[in-house]
């Protein structure tokens, strides 16, 4: 479960009657908001556990996919370029019509170059 859908589950316990169950469930969608925002302000270094959140959508990235992209095609922990969608899912940048890989892990690309002056 990402931290999104948690958010959502817990969402609908905030509003129970009962107190001490609302406010355990209020509680909890405070702190996982503060660790979201948390992240959006540090550096992204490393893989990023597709359990733990997925990318903003239409970001590329950089991913772990196993499966099918074809059907005499088989990849196994391949690195590939995709973006996430909450609509689509996972839209790969070389396999447009793959819909049933298994992503694992994302990373955020790098800042592209400064651009150097021209001598």
């Amino acid at each position: 479960m990402t931290r999104e859908e948690a958010i959502k589950h817990l969402e609908a316990q905030a509003q129970c009657n009962y107190i001490p169950t609302r406010e355990a469930a209020q509680m909890a969608i405070a702190s996982l908001r503060a660790q979201q925002e948390a992240e959006k302000n540090e550096p992204l270094t490393g893989w990023i556990s597709v359990n733990d959140r997925m990318p903003e959508s239409e970001d590329f990235v950089l991913v772990i996919a196993s499966g099918n992209p074809k059907s005499n095609i088989t990849l196994q922990n391949a690195y590939e370029l995709a973006e996430y969608s909450k609509e689509e899912g996972w839209i790969f940048e070389g396999w447009l019509e793959w819909e049933d890989a298994n992503v694992t892990h994302w990373m955020p690309l790098p800042e592209p170059p400064k651009e150097v002056g021209h001598a």
